[in-house]
C-alpha cells in the first residue's frame, strides 16, 4: 500500500551529519571519565602536591580518607550541575551573539526544495487533517520526534564536551612547574612543539562541536519524504511559473 502510495519512507533527516550522534555513546564515556580524571588530578595537585600519577596510592589508608572523598565528589557534583553550566551559559550566550553579529555576511540560500520527494511536516500534516489519515499524522510526529531527539542528544554530547574542556582549561590554569599536573607530564613524552599542536587540535575539534550544537536551529523545518504531495507542490510551482511568464510577456501594440 505504501509502494502503491509513493510514500515509502527514507532515511532522510535535517541533521544526517548528525547521525554518528547515535553511536557516540561511548565517546560519551570516554568524555565523562577523563572529565572525572581531570577533576581528580586538579584536587590532588591542589590538596596533595600531587598528580594522579605521582600520587602514592598503594600508602593511602581509605578508611581515613572517606571524609575526603566525600567532600571531593560534592565539590564535583556541584561542578557539573551548577558551576560549569553556569559558565556555559555565558559562554553560549557569547558565542549566539557573535553569530548574531556575523550573520548577515554568511547568508546561505535554504536548498530543502531541492531534495526530491522532500516534503515539511508542516504541510504534510495539514495534509493528513483534510484526508483524515493517521498514518500520515504517525509519519510526521515520527520525523519531529526523530528531530527533537537528534537535536537534545547533541546538546547533551555538547554539553558533556563543555565540561571536559572546562576541566582541562583549569587543569592547566593551576599546573606549575614545580607541581605538574597529569596532562603537563605529556610533555615529557612528546616534543614541545607536537604537544602543543595536540592540545591546539582538540581544542579546535572538539570547540566546533560544541560551536554547532549552540548555533544549530532547535526548531528546523523537518522533511519527510512523500512523493505524493511533492509532485503537488512541484506541479502548482510549474503553473504558477507558467502564470507569471505569461503575465510578464509585452503586449503588443498595433
Amino acid at each position: 500500500m505504501a509502494d502503491a502510495d509513493g510514500n515509502s519512507d527514507k532515511p532522510k533527516g535535517d541533521f544526517s551529519g548528525l547521525a554518528l550522534i547515535e553511536k557516540a555513546s561511548e565517546f560519551q564515556w570516554m568524555i565523562q571519565i577523563t572529565t572525572f580524571a581531570l577533576f581528580l588530578d586538579a584536587a590532588l595537585l591542589i590538596v596533595k602536591n600531587k598528580n594522579l600519577i605521582t600520587f602514592p596510592w598503594n600508602q593511602i589508608v581509605w578508611s581515613s580518607e572517606i571524609g575526603s572523598i566525600a567532600v571531593a565528589l560534592i565539590i564535583f557534583s556541584v561542578l557539573m550541575a551548577a558551576i560549569i553550566p553556569i559558565a556555559e551559559v555565558a559562554v553560549v550566550a557569547l558565542v549566539l551573539q557573535m553569530q548574531l553579529s556575523l550573520t548577515p555576511y554568511f547568508r546561505t540560500k535554504n536548498n530543502y526544495r531541492s531534495s526530491n520527494g522532500m516534503v515539511s511536516t508542516w504541510d504534510l500534516k495539514r495534509l493528513a487533517d483534510e484526508e483524515k489519515c493517521n498514518y500520515l499524522l504517525a509519519k510526521c510526529n515520527d520525523a519531529d520526534n526523530n528531530s527533537k531527539k537528534r537535536i537534545e542528544d547533541f546538546a547533551l554530547l555538547s554539553s558533556k564536551i563543555f565540561k571536559f574542556l572546562f576541566m582541562l582549561t583549569f587543569n592547566f590554569y593551576i599546573t606549575s612547574e614545580k607541581n605538574q599536573s597529569t596532562i603537563q607530564l605529556l610533555t615529557q613524552m612528546l616534543k614541545y612543539d607536537d604537544y602543543l599542536l595536540a592540545i591546539a587540535i582538540c581544542y579546535l575539534a572538539l570547540g566546533s562541536i560544541c560551536i554547532k550544537s549552540w548555533t544549530i536551529d532547535k526548531y528546523p523545518s523537518v522533511r519527510v519524504y512523500y512523493l505524493p504531495l511533492y509532485q503537488s507542490q512541484q506541479n502548482e510551482k510549474a503553473e504558477r511559473e507558467a502564470k507569471q511568464k505569461l503575465y510578464n510577456i509585452p503586449h503588443n501594440r498595433n
